[in-house]
């Protein structure tokens, strides 16, 4: 049954924005335990820009997950602007979502603050993935990159990790590393295959996209903009909840400029289904972006034809 509704997950996915189909329920929801974070990376908007900062609490993330539940939701990741393992209740966090029935439980990390108790717990909770983000293959890049950051410490956790839940006889949570490809590292970070291939999962290598306020990667972003705009698929695919409750329509949008409601005054189907987002849509589906403060000057590459 559990095979069933990630497959079902995985084609809802990419069946609702080709054909712009609203969903009942969104097909995955990003949750901001917290949007504060133990590094300063260059690349990160988090670094740079001055935002309320907080933790998500006990009782808001209850009652998300509770409706999340009820709908059937597929999956759900911990994270989005900020760094989970800094959050106290974490562990209890990802049991919560486990006991409501949700298959698929994400969080995306640094890494660095994976102390053994930890690993432990998480190898424990039936988290279904972790997502270490290592943007260099050597010390040297990934300490000029993750200002703040260990790479001798990450590399431990990394290798750490996987030898408790293999101890423990268990195949989760699945343990992927995440690397973006900058000009910063472009020269080495492939190299990540080749020191963690056999230990790690999957090692997934992206390239950097930068955001509109940013001079980080000029060459990309002019080579993206010659591109043909389209319907963002993330309009049908997925929303995001930052730790206060507020809703934004993408994960893009850290600020967020737009925000769609409050888990507080909403429930997340009124607002999946609610007039501001259905306008919003309408205007993707006009190709009207310039009508949308988030993305007419948007970048990311799901906004736009890919060749």
């Amino acid at each position: 049954m559990l095979n069933i509704r990630r497959g079902w997950y995985r084609l809802k996915w990419y069946l609702a924005p080709k054909f712009r189909i609203v969903t009942n329920f969104p097909t995955c929801i990003n949750i901001d335990l917290t949007n504060v974070c133990n590094l300063k990376c260059i690349m990160c908007f988090n670094s740079s820009y001055k935002m309320k900062k907080g933790f998500m609490n006990a009782n808001l993330y209850k009652r998300i997950i509770d409706e999340c539940g009820k709908y059937k939701l597929e999956s759900i990741k911990l994270s989005w602007r900020g760094e989970p393992l800094m959050h106290k209740k974490l562990i209890d966090m990802v049991r919560y979502a486990k006991e409501k029935g949700i298959p698929e439980v994400i969080i995306n990390t640094n890494g660095l603050l994976l102390d053994a108790l930890k690993m432990e717990d998480l190898v424990n909770s039936k988290l279904d993935s972790i997502l270490i983000s290592i943007d260099g293959s050597d010390k040297e890049t990934y300490e000029k990159i993750r200002k703040g950051g260990n790479y001798d410490i990450l590399d431990n956790n990394i290798r750490e990790l996987i030898r408790i839940r293999n101890k423990n006889g268990l195949q989760f949570p699945k343990v992927k590393l995440h690397a973006v490809r900058m000009k910063e590292n472009c020269d080495s970070i492939d190299l990540l295959r080749e020191i963690y291939s056999g230990i790690v999962d999957d090692i997934h290598i992206s390239n950097e996209t930068p955001f509109f306020d940013t001079d980080r990667n000029e060459k990309y972003e002019e080579e993206i903009r010659k591109a043909k705009r389209k319907s963002c698929s993330q309009l049908w695919q997925r929303l995001a909840i930052s730790w206060n409750g507020d809703v934004a329509m993408c994960c893009n949008d850290w600020i967020p400029q737009i925000v769609l409601g409050n888990i507080d005054e909403k429930s997340i189907y009124d607002i999946w289904h609610g007039e501001k987002l259905n306008y919003i849509r309408d205007l993707h589906r006009q190709m009207k972006f310039e009508k949308i403060s988030v993305c007419k000057d948007c970048i990311c590459p799901e906004s736009y034809e890919q060749k």
